[in-house]
């Protein structure tokens, strides 16, 4: 099982759009994912969730606007509801550290105040989102002081143009005698996140032509071998 925790700093905006796009790409490509249609950690392939740093907002859904947000883009909504409603903000925990693959931090500040909560980061777990867009150390945009909620869902989307390669690396490992359907999947799961990193592009009224570059490259990194 990959286990992804995105992490802000309250975790009722930037993350949680993270966690619920990811949810909805990966459900799509014929995964499962803990917590949705039954799936439980003792089956799942997917493990995926967001915390934050602070304690500022500790028991708190996601705010409304962000709500807002994933619904024009069809999620949270009643026939594709993922968890939404009842997602509530929590703190990051240094169990979290052990048992997630990947942390993914939104901003540097997130990294910053993760290594205090967690004193190391001995297993390079700690990531910048937006790194794997290409983008080494911007940050997504915080709607919580800007107010753009689409900045900080483009900022999101754009991040996924980079992370297929780092999952595929893990569904490698965990092929055994399920080839090819995870190959299969795997190839799902890109389409599926450069199908919306276009979408997104498109809106932004530009770099159609790199992204198409980008799938090309990306799919060519599957291993299709027995």
């Amino acid at each position: 099982m990959i286990k992804i925790l995105f992490i802000c700093h309250e975790s009722i905006c930037r993350s949680p759009i993270a966690e619920f796009v990811m949810k909805d790409m990966v459900i799509r490509a014929w995964y499962t994912v803990v917590g949705i249609n039954g799936a439980t950690k003792d089956d799942a392939d997917f493990d995926i969730y967001s915390a934050a740093t602070s304690r500022e907002e500790l028991g708190n859904p996601i705010y409304p606007p962000t709500k807002r947000t994933l619904a024009q883009h069809g999620i949270g909504t009643p026939d594709n509801e993922l968890g939404v409603s009842q997602k509530r903000s929590r703190q990051i925990t240094k169990d979290d550290y052990d048992y997630y693959d990947l942390l993914i931090c939104a901003d540097k500040n997130n990294g910053r105040n993760i290594l205090r909560i967690l004193g190391d980061d001995p297993e390079g777990k700690v990531k910048l989102f937006l790194d794997y867009a290409g983008r080494v150390g911007e940050e997504i945009a915080d709607p919580w002081y800007t107010g753009d909620y689409d900045e900080t869902w483009d900022d999101v989307v754009e991040g996924y143009e980079g992370l297929p390669g780092e999952l595929l690396g893990h569904l490698d490992n965990q092929k055994e005698d399920k080839f090819p359907f995870v190959a299969l999947k795997a190839c799902n799961i890109l389409a599926l996140f450069h199908m919306i990193s276009i979408q997104t592009c498109i809106h932004k009224g530009g770099r159609f032509v790199s992204y198409l570059r980008t799938v090309v490259k990306k799919t060519r990194m599957i291993k299709v071998t027995a």
